[in-house]
């Protein structure tokens, strides 16, 4: 029965992959969160938008006393 024991005298190269690797990782974190947020502020602008393109109609039909008697016509 001996005592097995294994020290590792350099493992600079190894640190330096896993460095670089978990720096790749946060980069494209960094653009999934940049691309997230650009996605979410044009989505928004465009509801917005078709929200002002839209008021006109809306001011017709409301209140409902105002809805134009041809609307239920069949």
């Amino acid at each position: 029965m001996g005592l097995n024991m294994s020290w590792t005298v350099f493992d600079g190269f190894n640190i330096q992959a896993e460095y670089d690797r978990l720096r790749e990782l946060q980069r494209m974190g960094e653009l999934n969160t940049r691309l997230t947020i650009e996605e979410f502020v044009a989505n928004l602008a465009g509801e917005y938008y078709n929200l002002i393109r839209q008021k006109p109609v809306y001011a017709t039909c409301w209140p409902p006393w105002n809805f134009p008697k041809s609307a239920f016509v069949l």
